[in-house]
C-alpha cells in the first residue's frame, strides 16, 4: 500500500473509534475486510491510529476551534502536519488516498500551533477535562515534564528470566539474531530494546523462556519487594501472570505461588507462559477455593486503575476513562484491598500497586486502608516516574502485625 492509502484506511478505523467502536474491535475489523494489507501495511496503519489517539484533543482542537468536523481526517491531518510530512501529496484525492485537501483545513493547520499556545491544559496536554485538578495535586512541580514523558511513544523492555539465564547472556544471544539491548538502570534482570523490537517474539531467547517482555517499573517494583527464598505467595490480581512469574524468577522458584483473578478468563495464559518460563504456580478459578491455600507470606495486588502511568504505551485508554469510571475504580480497590488482607497471615505482607500517577489510587487508598485496619502497617512505599522510560508505578508494602 502506498502511504496515501495507509493514511486513508487510518481516517476509517478513526471514524469508527470516534463513533465509539473500541480500538481493537476497529482495527481488526478493517484488517479482515482489507485481507490484501500485508504486515507492514498493518504495522503502519496502526501506528498512525494510536499517534493520532496520543494527541487527539490537541490535533481537533484547531479543526472544532474553525468549524470543521473533529473526525478521523481531522486527526490524520493534524499528525501529519505534526510530522511534517508532504501533505499536499498524501492529501491529493488521487488513487486509494483521502480527498484533496482544502484551504480552510491548510488555513487551521497553519494557526495550530499559535491555538493550542491558548488552549486549556487538558488540550494542550492531551488528557481528560475532569483530572486536572487530580493530576496537578499529585505530580506538582513535575506536571509538565511527565505529562510530556506519558505523550512519548513508550520504550520495550524484557525481564531476564533468573531460573534459566543471566543478563549478559540474553544480550549477547538477542545480539545473535540482531536484537539490539542495553541493561536498565535500578534492575537487576532488565533490557531495553533499542533495535529491532518486532522481531522479540520471534527469538530464541523468548521461545525457549529466557526473557518476557516487561514493563521496567513493573520489574523495579518486584525487586523492590525483595521476597525471600521459600516463601508462599498469592497474586491476587493476576492477570496474565506476570507479576507471579517475576517473583518466582527473582527466587529462582524457590517458593509456593499461588495466582488468582476474580475475571479467571484474564488468566488463559498463565499456563502457557510458566511452561516456557519453567516455573509452577497453581491457578485459582474460584474465589471461595483460595481459603484452601490458607495465609500467606506475601499477597501481590496489582490493582484495576486508571492506568495513567501507561498512557505512553496505552494512549487510547485516557479517552476510555470517565469520572464516572474513575470512581468505580477507587471503589474497586478498596474492595480488593479489603479482600486480599485476609490472605496474609501474621508477620506477613501486603503489596499494594498500581500503574497509575494519581494519589487517589495510591498513597490516599493506602492511607484509607490503614484506617480502616490496625493490622497492618506500612513498611515502605516507591513512587516510579515515567520521565525515565517505563511505566508511572506505584508500589507500597504494609506488613501484617504480629
Amino acid at each position: 500500500m502506498k502511504t496515501e492509502a495507509q493514511i486513508a484506511a487510518a481516517i476509517a478505523i478513526l471514524d469508527n473509534i470516534l463513533d465509539g467502536v473500541p480500538i481493537n474491535k476497529a482495527l481488526i475489523g478493517w484488517f479482515r475486510s482489507n485481507r490484501f494489507a500485508g504486515s507492514k501495511d498493518r504495522m503502519q496503519i496502526r501506528d498512525y491510529v494510536f499517534n493520532s489517539l496520543r494527541f487527539k484533543r490537541s490535533l481537533l482542537w484547531s479543526f472544532g476551534e474553525h468549524g470543521l468536523p473533529k473526525d478521523g481526517r481531522a486527526l490524520l491531518l493534524g499528525l501529519a502536519h505534526q510530522k511534517n510530512m508532504p501533505i499536499d501529496e498524501l492529501f491529493n484525492g488521487l488513487g486509494h488516498g483521502p480527498r484533496k485537501i482544502s484551504e480552510r483545513e491548510k488555513l487551521v493547520l497553519s494557526v495550530m500551533k499559535s491555538f493550542l499556545s491558548n488552549a486549556p491544559n487538558p488540550v494542550k496536554y492531551d488528557f481528560p477535562d475532569f483530572l486536572e485538578d487530580e493530576l496537578q495535586r499529585s505530580l506538582k512541580e513535575a506536571f509538565h515534564e511527565i505529562i510530556n514523558s506519558l505523550n512519548a511513544r513508550a520504550g520495550i523492555f524484557l525481564r531476564v528470566n533468573n531460573l534459566k539465564s543471566n543478563v549478559d547472556e540474553c544480550k549477547r544471544i538477542l545480539a545473535d539474531e540482531n536484537i539490539w539491548t542495553e541493561k536498565c538502570f535500578g534492575s537487576q534482570f532488565g533490557l531495553k530494546v533499542v533495535e529491532n523490537k518486532k522481531r522479540i517474539e520471534e527469538s530464541q531467547a523468548f521461545k525457549k523462556g529466557k526473557i518476557e517482555i516487561q514493563d521496567i517499573s513493573s520489574q523495579i517494583a518486584i525487586e523492590f519487594i525483595s521476597p525471600d527464598p521459600g516463601i508462599s505467595v498469592l497474586d491476587f490480581c493476576a492477570g496474565g501472570g506476570g507479576k507471579s512469574l517475576a517473583v518466582a524468577s527473582f527466587l529462582k522458584g524457590v517458593g509456593f505461588f499461588f495466582a488468582y483473578d476474580h475475571k479467571s478468563e484474564r488468566m488463559n495464559s498463565i499456563e502457557k507462559r510458566m511452561a516456557r518460563a519453567d516455573v509452577t504456580i497453581k491457578i485459582i478459578k474460584k474465589l471461595e477455593l483460595l481459603p484452601s491455600i490458607a495465609k500467606v507470606d506475601l499477597v501481590l495486588v496489582d490493582a484495576p486503575c486508571s492506568g495513567t502511568g501507561a498512557w505512553h504505551r496505552n494512549p487510547g485508554s485516557k479517552w476510555w476513562l470517565t469520572q464516572k469510571k474513575f470512581q468505580k475504580l477507587i471503589n474497586n480497590q478498596r474492595e480488593i484491598l479489603n479482600s486480599a488482607s485476609k490472605f496474609v497471615h501474621a508477620g506477613g505482607k501486603l503489596a499494594y500497586m498500581t500503574c497509575s500517577i494519581l494519589k487517589r489510587e495510591n498513597k490516599d487508598q493506602i492511607s484509607w486502608f490503614l484506617n480502616q485496619s490496625n493490622l497492618f502497617s506500612l513498611e515502605k512505599e516507591k513512587e516510579i516516574s515515567p520521565i525515565t522510560g517505563g511505566d508511572g508505578f506505584y508500589i507500597a508494602i504494609l506488613k501484617k502485625k504480629i
